[in-house]
């Protein structure tokens, strides 16, 4: 198991004072928050994309080359490409561009979006959402592997002879499909034997279980080794204190706050989904994807977690080697000994790594703060 951070830059008043902090202090903060995951030794950091409402993350890209730029380990990836909005030509130019700056760090994660008012901006049909996401990851698939592409699609203009430059820095990196709701996106993923995230900061965590289950039923129909079907899960946030019920308490106003707000914009259906599941921070804890609590609330013995999630003991600690991926083009982990120094211990080192892995192994994702299963 590992973990990653991920930053949507969302950027409205603050839930409880209201205080509104600049664009250029917000994007400043990401940067420093992902140089601090390194110095904690967090496996992978992500920056999201959107292209509506009150967020900065319209250009992760761009942020992304910032922090390849003020880092030298960490993963770097994206939560999520959105990818049925895109060109992917220029996809793949910014994205290998990002690559060759971070020398070999990059995954990504792919997807529709769940903002709705990116289509009208983009002046796209969103009753399309899926086909595009399904041609534009082909294309984008093929010129990460190919030169000189020939392209004949229904959604954009034919492409003739095109190789796309920068080229990825030591062959195509890894691309996960992320999915909140729909059977599309793992189906795309398991057609093409590519991992998954479930972006679970929504709904209540069995109603992701049904769409891992249906990945793992199609990978492995497609014919591919179920051993590799990689699955990342995504929190609603992370908030420890030193007990559950005062990290409970203290992030209740937070928590409150940030439903007032979204009841405050009733027009807009992603940000009334994100509460009606959850009206209190008890019912989110319980029920949904909060990571609320103290350190020890995962430990083996507590029944709130199925029996697959409680944590096991760990044995050693991975990291990605910069430029180094394997025949498939996935960044190869090699095993870390101890640290001395202390600079790569967390509060969560003793879960940071299950069991022995796989020489192909990715950094799991998800959202603020993530923990992944693999099989």
């Amino acid at each position: 198991m590992r973990f990653q951070i991920l930053d949507i830059i969302f950027n409205p008043p603050h839930p409880v004072t209201g205080r509104i902090v600049s664009p250029a202090d917000r994007l400043e903060r990401v940067v420093e928050t992902a140089v601090l995951a390194e110095q904690l030794g967090i496996d992978s950091y992500s920056v999201g994309e959107r292209h509506a409402g009150e967020v900065l993350s319209s250009s992760p890209t761009v942020v992304l080359g910032a922090i390849a730029q003020a880092t030298d380990r960490i993963l770097l990836s994206t939560g999520v490409t959105v990818l049925s909005v895109l060109d992917p030509v220029r996809a793949a130019e910014d994205l290998c561009t990002v690559d060759q700056l971070s020398r070999g760090r990059l995954e990504i994660v792919i997807g529709k979006g769940n903002e709705v008012l990116q289509y009208p901006l983009f002046g796209l049909d969103i009753g399309k959402q899926y086909d595009y996401l399904t041609e534009n990851y082909e294309l984008l698939r093929t010129l990460l592997r190919e030169e000189h592409v020939d392209w004949a699609g229904a959604h954009r203009p034919v492409l003739t002879d095109v190789t796309t430059l920068p080229r990825p820095f030591s062959g195509p990196f890894r691309i996960w499909h992320g999915s909140a709701t729909s059977a599309s996106a793992v189906d795309l993923a398991a057609k093409w034997g590519d991992p998954i995230v479930t972006a679970n900061a929504l709904q209540p965590r069995e109603n992701y279980k049904v769409l891992i289950d249906r990945y793992r039923e199609q990978y492995a129909a497609h014919g591919h080794d179920p051993a590799k079907a990689y699955v990342g899960s995504g929190s609603g946030g992370l908030f420890l204190a030193d007990t559950t019920e005062q990290a409970i308490e203290e992030y209740r106003p937070i928590y409150e706050g940030i439903v007032r707000q979204a009841d405050q914009r009733k027009h807009d259906p992603v940000a009334v989904g994100k509460v009606t599941s959850f009206r209190t921070i008890e019912d989110a804890v319980e029920r949904g994807p909060a990571l609320v609590g103290s350190p020890g609330a995962g430990r083996r013995e507590d029944r709130r977690l199925p029996r697959e999630f409680r944590p096991r003991s760990a044995v050693g600690v991975h990291q990605s080697r910069p430029g180094l991926r394997t025949t498939e083009g996935h960044p190869a982990p090699v095993r870390r000994g101890s640290d001395p120094s202390g600079a790569c211990r967390t509060a969560a080192d003793d879960a940071v790594v299950r069991g022995g892995h796989r020489p192909c192994e990715g950094i799991h994702r998800g959202l603020i703060s993530s923990v992944r299963t693999e099989r």
